[in-house]
């Protein structure tokens, strides 16, 4: 399965070394493909061109008003999406400091929270690529996440 994730606006470069850890470990285990967009419209435009595909993904958007996942409860949707033949790519989307706009809940296939709290958007990026590995961790059994 592929892993797509993408966020708009640029990244800090304080940001980067711990990014750059977490997709290293991340192509390890998954097909992984890291897109950056200077605007919604861009990312809208790929998209949704992405999603009226053939092989649509399954898109995921990040919210705050999204479904609050633990890391266990992540695992399981990425197992089922694995397991899912009709899926061959997840995708996430995180949006700029002000987030998305409304049109990409039409989009979207599933909306998710990393936390009721508000987080820079270099730090949700973070936290995203950290996650998704744990949950992928958890699913091949790496000790990695301690319950």
């Amino acid at each position: 399965m592929e892993f797509i994730l993408a966020k708009i606006g640029r990244v800090k470069k304080d940001a980067q070394p711990l990014l750059e850890r977490y997709q290293k470990r991340l192509e390890r285990m998954v097909d992984l493909e890291i897109l950056t967009f200077k605007s919604q419209d861009k990312a809208w435009e790929w998209a949704t061109r992405c999603c009226t595909h053939k092989s649509k993904p399954h898109l995921v958007i990040l919210d705050e008003q999204g479904k609050n996942w633990s890391s266990t409860e992540l695992a399981q949707f990425v197992s089922k999406n694995q397991d899912d033949p009709g899926c061959g790519r997840l995708m996430f989307i995180i949006g700029d400091p002000h987030g998305l706009d409304e049109r990409w809940a039409q989009l979207a296939s599933t909306t998710w929270s990393l936390s009721k709290s508000t987080f820079p958007a270099d730090i949700a990026w973070i936290l995203l690529h950290e996650q998704i590995y744990r949950a992928l961790c958890i699913l091949n059994k790496i000790p990695y996440h301690h319950e």
